[in-house]
Parts: C-alpha cells; sequence; structure tokens
C-alpha cells in the first residue's frame, strides 16, 4: 500500500466519526430543502395509510372500507407506518403535520446514508464507503422518498439495518447483536410484509458465514428468532382474534397476485387507460407523454361476476376470492404468464412505462449511470462470503416481486447497494486513469 493511498485511508479512519456528522448534516438538509422546494407537504396522497389512520383516530379501529359500504376490522396495510401516520394526524391533519411527517422521514433517510458509508466501509473500505454514502445523500429518488406518505423511506432504512448488523454478526458474534438483528427483522416485517424473506436469507447467511460451534450457532440463532417472534406476535394474535384467521402481517397477498395476473394485467399496480392494456403501446418517452397515458388501477376493469363477489366482504375475506382468481387465471393462461413475469422481471430493474414518476428525467438519467455501474462493481467485487446477504436479497425480493406486481418504489431497498457496487467502480477507474502520472493513487 503506497502512501497517498495510506495517508487518504488514516485521514479517513481518523476522522471517521467527523465524516459520519457531516454526512449526516448534509443529507439532512438536502432533503429539507427538497421539502421546501417541492412543498408535498401542502396536499400529499395519503393512500390507504391516510384513511385507517382516519378510522383509528375517529374511534373506528384500524379498519378499512374497501368493499364494504362502512369500515371494518383490516390488515390490508402493515400496522408500522399506519401508525406513523396516526401519529402525525395527531398533530394536525394539515401542513404543519405533514410537513414534521415528512421531515422525520427525512432524517431516517440521512442516517441511511450514513449507514451505506458504513457498509461500503465494511465491504471495500473507507474511501468506498464515503463515495458510496455521497452518492445516497444526493441521489434524486432517495432525495424524493421522504417527501411522500408511503413507508418506502424505512423499508429502505431498515435493510440497509439488517445488512449492517448482519455484517456485525460476522465480525463480533455477540449474543445482543442477534437478538438486535431479530428485532430489525420484526420490525421490518411489519413495515414491509416483503421483508419475511429477510428471515430465511438472514439464517441461510449466519450459517454460512459464522464458524462458531452447531450448538453456539442454534442457540444464537434462537435469540435471533425469539426476538422476531415478539415484535410480530402481538399483531399476528390481533388478526387472528379480530379477524378469526390467521394472517402473520398483511391480506393482501390475494390481491396483489391476482393484479399481476389477471386479463388486464400490465405488470405494475397500473393498466393503461387504453382499449388494449399492454405495456408494449407505449413504445417510447414521448408516446407517453403524448398521448398523455393515464396509469388505472386493474380492479377498475375487473369483471362485472369479480366485482359482484367482493362487493359488501371485508378485505380478508375478499383476499380469498382475489387468490383463487389469480391461481386460476395462471393455471388457464400459462404463456401469458410466463410473458407478463419476465416484463416484470424488466420492469423490476428498468422502468415501468405505467408510472408518470418512472419517465422524469431526474429518475431515469441517474439510473442510467448507477445500474450498469452496480452490475461491472457486482462482477468484479471479490467473492467476499459477507457478499452473500446481499446477493441472496438481489435474488429473494427480485423473485417476489415478480411474482406478484411491480411499482418503481419496490427496487429502492436494492438500489441503494449498487451505489456500493458502484463506487467499486469508480474508485477503481479514477484509480486506473491516474496511476501512470501519480502512482500513489492506486487506491484499490
Amino acid at each position: 500500500m503506497n502512501r497517498c493511498y495510506g495517508g487518504l485511508k488514516k485521514y479517513i479512519e481518523q476522522n471517521w466519526l467527523f465524516l459520519i456528522l457531516v454526512l449526516f448534516f448534509v443529507s439532512l438538509v438536502v432533503r429539507l430543502v427538497s421539502r421546501l422546494v417541492l412543498k408535498c407537504y401542502l396536499n400529499p396522497d395519503t393512500y390507504e395509510w391516510g384513511v385507517i389512520a382516519d378510522n383509528i383516530l375517529s374511534g373506528k379501529g384500524f379498519s378499512l372500507s374497501r368493499f364494504t359500504t362502512e369500515p371494518v376490522p383490516t390488515a390490508f396495510m402493515p400496522p408500522f407506518y399506519t401508525y406513523y401516520v396516526t401519529f402525525f394526524y395527531l398533530i394536525g391533519k394539515n401542513p404543519i403535520g405533514y410537513f414534521m411527517l415528512e421531515f422525520v422521514q427525512g432524517i431516517f433517510s440521512a442516517l441511511n446514508a450514513v449507514l451505506i458509508m458504513a457498509i461500503g466501509r465494511k465491504l471495500f473500505g473507507s474511501i468506498v464507503g464515503v463515495l458510496a454514502g455521497l452518492i445516497f445523500c444526493f441521489y434524486p429518488s432517495f432525495i424524493y422518498m421522504p417527501t411522500t406518505v408511503t413507508n418506502a423511506t424505512f423499508s429502505v432504512f431498515l435493510l440497509a439495518c439488517v445488512i449492517y448488523y448482519c455484517l456485525d454478526l460476522g465480525e463480533k458474534s455477540r449474543r445482543w447483536c442477534f437478538v438486535w438483528v431479530g428485532v430489525l427483522l420484526g420490525i421490518s416485517a411489519l413495515n414491509e410484509p416483503v421483508s419475511l424473506i429477510l428471515v430465511p436469507i438472514v439464517i441461510i447467511y449466519l450459517f454460512k458465514l459464522l464458524t462458531i460451534y452447531r450448538y453456539e450457532f442454534i442457540k444464537s440463532l434462537a435469540l435471533l428468532l425469539a426476538a422476531f417472534f415478539i415484535i410480530i406476535a402481538p399483531w399476528t394474535i390481533r388478526n387472528m382474534v379480530v379477524l378469526g384467521r390467521f394472517v402473520p402481517i398483511r391480506s393482501n397477498g390475494g390481491w396483489n397476485l391476482w393484479i399481476g395476473h389477471n386479463p388486464n394485467a400490465s405488470g405494475s399496480d397500473k393498466i393503461l387507460l387504453k382499449d388494449t392494456y399492454s405495456i408494449e403501446d407505449v413504445k417510447t418517452e414521448k408516446d407517453f407523454r403524448a398521448k398523455n397515458i393515464a396509469g388505472v388501477h386493474p380492479f377498475d376493469y375487473a369483471s362485472e361476476d369479480l366485482k359482484r363477489k367482493v362487493a359488501g366482504l371485508s378485505d380478508t375475506e375478499a383476499d380469498r376470492i382475489f387468490l383463487k382468481e389469480a391461481l386460476e387465471y395462471i393455471k388457464a393462461h400459462p404463456k401469458e404468464t410466463f410473458v407478463i413475469t419476465l416484463k416484470k422481471l424488466r420492469m423490476f430493474w428498468w422502468f415501468d412505462p405505467n408510472h408518470s414518476k418512472a419517465q422524469h428525467p431526474l429518475y431515469r438519467i441517474p439510473y442510467f449511470i448507477l445500474l450498469p455501474l452496480g452490475i461491472i462493481g457486482f462482477v468484479i467485487s471479490k467473492r467476499k462470503k459477507e457478499l452473500l446477504i446481499i446477493y441472496l436479497c438481489f435474488i429473494g425480493y427480485t423473485l417476489i416481486y415478480s411474482l406478484t406486481l411491480v411499482a418503481p418504489r419496490y427496487r429502492m431497498p436494492l438500489e441503494q447497494f449498487l451505489m456500493v457496487f458502484a463506487s467499486l467502480v469508480i474508485i477503481r477507474v479514477l484509480s486506473a486513469l491516474v496511476k501512470h502520472r501519480v502512482p500513489c493513487y492506486n487506491i484499490i
């Protein structure tokens, strides 16, 4: 290791806490400015989160009226973010309350930048970590994300937490770390049930990574799983008591499967408002803008028979019907199912033409740069066993969404790790460019 690299690395390591504070506050200021410029807090879309929050505060409990005339008990939305929205509704269902909601999300997003810097440091060194944190700090999608009333900010943050502490387990294997990872997995699941895939991913990762005795591993794993079940158990028990059936977190599995597999399915949670509903109707971005194609929900164009079947049912009961309809469609249309699955795979890692925000240059251009760099970094990175958990997350999340439905925000928990791989490539390229002139910059 040469003098320049050693000096730069030494400076970063000696000032690591200072760099954490700088990155956090710069990220927070950037996100605060975005709120003031975009002013999303004036009239945000709150979706079902806001409806359930209203019902909670009006004394109707955790309820929703999707197919009924009056709100009925529901598990259609997961509880963590719903109660988060409810808390800020206590402040006021007004610009001040919404601004505070978005501001707190901005704090977590700024902390997320620090986490990505720390993960990059653990995997590829402090220089790569700092660059990855800076990319996250100024990446447009992650600046915009906390201005929306969705659970995406916490989905991204909690996944980064799980990855960071799993990497920490590989280094220390302390009992409290196993408990903390279990707690994080439980909170992640209560925020976004897709995170349940992390439980087997973490188990496989720890089994492959840790070299402790089998008996010690089993005890440590038992602590992790116990912490996980303690976190989710109250909500699961509530669902069994209130809904009368076993619903671990959320009662929308059949609904999501049906959205992804029905005669009008586009692959996302919207279809194109045209006589035909294929995403091939939009060949280019110009087509999207010129035709002003609106995305509508597939249920708006569901058959009258299906609408009659679910009319008056709670979403828990309706979910069974949607599951049955989806499975029957998959069985009767294997070719269409295969094609739509490939389309969803493409849209997950590329762009969804059904969403107008996915057509915005600030969404597309950075990803045009990030994706190829991330792929190259993914390929050239040394075969570190610590990377296994990230590989498994890429596979697990991709499979789940390819089998159900895709939306632009679903990729964001994984997109943050592309930044780490992209940073590795950038550092190597910079090193190669200057190495013949200033050999001491041969960083990697």
